[in-house]
This record gives C-alpha cells, sequence and structure tokens, in this order.
C-alpha cells in the first residue's frame, strides 16, 4: 500500500491518498497511524467503488474524523446527485472528494448540491485543458461548489508538485 501525497503550491502536505489494498485492508492501517494523521492534521483519502460503499454501509464503526472517501466520476447515478441515496448514507461516514473530475462524465447536479469538500481533476483533463479557458472556468465554477480543488498526478509516480509516492508504512517520513 502506497500513500501518494497532495500538496497545496508551495508544497506543503495536507493528505494522502492511500492506493493499493483494498478498502478493508486500508481502514487498520489508517487507524495504525492514527497519531500520525491526528498530529499533522492529514486528511486521509481513501478511493471508494460502488462494492466499497456497499461495504461501509455495512460497517457498524466509525470512521476517524480525518478520513475523506473519494468517489470517481463514474460512479453510479452520481448525477442524481442528493437524490442519490447511497450518496448520501456515505456522506455521513465522511466528507467526500469526486475524483477525476473532468473526464467526461456529467456529475454537475451533484457539484452544485454541494456534496464534495474538494474535487480532484483529471489528469488528462488537465494535460489537455490547461491553457484553454475551459480549464479556467471549471476551476472557478468548480470552486463555488466545493472548498478544494486540486489536480491528479501527472503521470503514475509522480504527484503534480514532484512529491513521490511512499510506502504507507513509512508515512512519517513524509511530515516529518
Amino acid at each position: 500500500m502506497e500513500a501518494v501525497p497532495i500538496s497545496t503550491k508551495d508544497g506543503k502536505i495536507f493528505a494522502v491518498e492511500l492506493s493499493g489494498g483494498t478498502l478493508a485492508e486500508q481502514l487498520p492501517a489508517i487507524e495504525r497511524k492514527r497519531v500520525v494523521f491526528e498530529h499533522h492534521q492529514l486528511l486521509a483519502v481513501l478511493k471508494v467503488s460502488y462494492r466499497d460503499a456497499l461495504y461501509l454501509l455495512n460497517m457498524d464503526t466509525k470512521l476517524p474524523a480525518f478520513v475523506r472517501l473519494m468517489i470517481s466520476e463514474d460512479f453510479p447515478n452520481l448525477h442524481d446527485g442528493m437524490s442519490n441515496a447511497l450518496l448520501r448514507d456515505l456522506m455521513k461516514f465522511a466528507p467526500l472528494w469526486l475524483g477525476n473530475l473532468g473526464a467526461g462524465n456529467s456529475n454537475v447536479q451533484a457539484l452544485q448540491d454541494r456534496m464534495f469538500e474538494a474535487a480532484v481533476l483529471d489528469r488528462q483533463f488537465i494535460l489537455a485543458n490547461i491553457d484553454k479557458q475551459i480549464f479556467q472556468s471549471v476551476l472557478v465554477q468548480g470552486g463555488r461548489f466545493c472548498q478544494i480543488i486540486t489536480p491528479m498526478p501527472t503521470n503514475a509516480r509522480t504527484w503534480t508538485y514532484g512529491i513521490r509516492p511512499i510506502n504507507f508504512e513509512k508515512l512519517e517520513l513524509l511530515v516529518s
């Protein structure tokens, strides 16, 4: 399992996205590193599929306050926004992040319903549109409906601002 740093433009790490492993494996790993997340005020971002969402709904434990659930634009019935009961239920577990914004699947209603704390811009969208007006429009409009807009990795191994993923068990090295 890797920890993919998410940083501000000035390089300050404010969150890590866990990659690798199942949600059932990621949750205990996060609990083992609770002190690091809390002490350094880091967010733990977990990608959640439809199957993961159903798993969470059947859990009877509460997620730590620093956990964020990231769903992709192709999540079932995302276009229904607040009318999507599964999304409303997920919001009870943790704040939601929208992954791969700009990948081409419609999600305007969910954004307008202010269901997401953050939106993560799709890598291909960034590369294709960074010099176009649509890019600035997405930033401005997206910023009206969520608190954070951040880029995806520019390639499989390097984060946009140059910070590389590390083994999750060495999380402390990112923030020390």
